[in-house]
């Protein structure tokens, strides 16, 4: 307890107690309509868009500091605002917001990945080989290829051509740029330039005689990354600083961020407990199905259980029938994105212009909703076969071991190393091929890179059964998960904390978040 209070207070020290409820009011002329928040936030983005310099996105030192200093303006623009008679939806897109501008000012008092993190400056990935590559934290405008590059339409073949031909230029700006000292960051963004150029490799090599002028301009990019790689090598000695964020800087992150009421000791708590858990259910339903002759040799694949997960949601009405994609199975089975997906598919029309603002996989997977496909995954599995049952333990073991490995990382327990060796002895072994191919160590590299979200699934999911439990609870009729889950996608892809005020009427997770330091 003497620990968490001084914490708390060099907490306030450090961060003026930003935590607590935001104040009202104290500029004339600030219209209190929520139409005005709708402009306020249409303008907020606008001067989020970088400046292009060379055709390319401007982070240069003095241009970072000018944007900072231009956001404490704005959030006290939008802290003047006067919400209390607003309806509850209303209330909630002005948290949004807000929460949106605690990340930035997030980024740029800690993160500042365009200067501790040589990865924020790749330009080219290739999801058909790294499927997790949309998980990384990139400059606005670096391209991700999601499909077969022989299926580029010509236009779309020309305009990667172009953008490739400004990668020199991006480089020469991350030369300056990069004035941080984060060892891990730095030495895995070495690693991130080198997967660039293989991946710009393989694409001129396939596009090499139906599209040559593509082909030449990705050969000519791979030169460039590989040059940059030198660059990076040659100043790596220089870096020795740790890279996570801290756990002073992760608790704030959580409550002013992602809005939730959980200090770093408080999720490392939570992560441990489910990571035990759900390893002794996935032992003893492996020994039940070992020696059971009517169970033995049970164990489902990964296709087998994604089909089974895709029934039960069709079998309950989440779902519309038949709504398996064998080729999305076939080169993604298992894909939490996938399933998330075709669960939230549809809604985002219904969105206030603010959450539509938030309909990417990025910020759901970082803002803990993500717990809701946790969630789900793990109910329908559990009625279902015995190696459905077995799969379903471990998905959740191996998230938790991964959680692990990022909150060692991020209160700097650990360098990324020896956490990605801590999550992997927790690792079920049929995900041992993760660890072999360095999917679990890209995978940590993310979670250094994202505070809170490792362990999102983790968490949300916690919070996902604490809202179904309240919002069952309050009924005046049986139950029903279709209802439940269409009504909480309908808020969208927001901090759960804002769907649960939403769907029950109940501010107190919110309240707890802006009141725990």
């Amino acid at each position: 307890m003497a620990r968490y209070l001084l914490l708390t207070f060099l907490s306030c020290v450090l961060f003026q107690c930003t935590n607590s409820e935001p104040p009202r009011g104290g500029l004339k002329g600030v219209p209190d309509s929520y139409e005005a928040l709708e402009q306020f936030f249409i303008d907020w983005q606008a001067i989020l868009e970088p400046d292009m310099i060379d055709g390319v996105p401007d982070y240069r030192e003095a241009t970072m500091q000018a944007q900072y200093r231009e956001l404490d303006r704005w959030k006290k623009r939008l802290e003047a605002i006067e919400i209390t008679d607003w309806s509850v939806s209303q209330q909630v897109d002005w948290y949004v917001v807000w929460s949106d501008m605690n990340a930035m000012i997030f980024a740029h008092r800690v993160k500042k990945p365009w200067q501790r993190d040589p990865a924020f400056y790749v330009w080219y990935a290739d999801a058909m080989a790294d499927p997790d590559a949309v998980l990384s934290p990139r400059i606005p405008g670096s391209f991700t290829l999601t499909n077969p590059a022989d299926q580029l339409t010509s236009t779309a073949v020309e305009e990667l051509s172009n953008h490739l031909s400004k990668a020199p230029a991006l480089w020469e700006q991350a030369r300056t740029n990069l004035t941080g000292d984060a060892r891990d960051l730095w030495l895995l963004g070495i690693e991130s330039f080198r997967r660039q150029s293989e991946d710009l490799n393989r694409l001129a090599t396939k596009m090499e005689t139906s599209m040559p002028a593509l082909a030449e301009a990705a050969r000519e990019a791979a030169a460039e990354s590989d040059g940059f790689v030198d660059w990076l090598l040659a100043e790596a000695d220089q870096k020795n600083v740790e890279s996570g964020v801290g756990e002073l800087e992760y608790t704030w992150n959580l409550q002013n961020v992602h809005l939730l009421p959980y200090t770093w000791e408080d999720e490392k708590l939570l992560v441990e407990r489910d990571l035990t858990q759900a390893l002794a259910h996935l032992y003893i339903e492996e020994n039940r199905n070992r020696t059971s002759e009517d169970l033995a040799g049970s164990t489902a694949t990964r296709m087998e259980t994604f089909k089974e997960f895709v029934q039960y949601l069709e079998r309950v009405g989440i779902l519309e029938a038949n709504t398996f994609d064998q080729e999305v199975g076939d080169r993604n089975v298992g894909s939490t994105r996938n399933w998330t997906d075709m669960i939230s598919r549809g809604n985002a029309s219904s969105l206030s212009s603010i959450r539509r603002a938030h309909a990417n996989t990025m910020i759901y997977n970082a803002r803990m909703p993500s717990g809701m496909e946790a969630f789900l995954l793990q109910t329908a599995l559990e009625t279902k076969s015995p190696g459905s049952r077995e799969f379903a333990w471990s998905l959740l073991a191996q998230r938790a071991a991964r959680a692990y490995g990022a909150l060692l990382q991020h209160g700097l327990e650990a360098d990324h190393a020896e956490a990605t060796r801590q999550a992997a002895t927790w690792m079920p072994e049929r995900f041992q091929q993760k660890i072999d191919r360095g999917e679990l160590a890209r995978l940590e590299h993310r979670y250094l890179q994202h505070a809170g979200l490792g362990t999102s699934y983790v968490i949300g999911r916690l919070e996902v059964e604490r809202l179904l439990a309240t919002y069952a609870q309050d009924l005046d009729e049986p139950f029903s998960l279709r209802t439940f889950v269409e009504t909480f996608h309908e808020s969208g892809q927001i901090p759960l904390s804002l769907i649960y005020w939403e769907m029950t009427g109940d501010k107190s997770m919110l309240n707890a978040a802006l009141e725990e330091g």
